[in-house]
């Protein structure tokens, strides 16, 4: 018979490390959107703007 309540505590923590991962992903994401667009104004001017 499986413990159910150490199972509630595995699956808990694999829920936190996940949404912390994907947090962290999004996170950085943003951050590397941001310095993309970035240097895309600086190199690649058209002069229209």
């Amino acid at each position: 018979m499986p413990d159910w309540s150490q199972i509630g505590r595995l699956l808990d923590f694999c829920a936190a490390y996940y949404t912390t991962q994907l947090v962290r992903c999004a996170a950085f994401s943003f951050v590397l959107i941001g310095l993309v667009m970035l240097l895309r104004k600086v190199f690649f001017q058209d002069g229209h703007s």
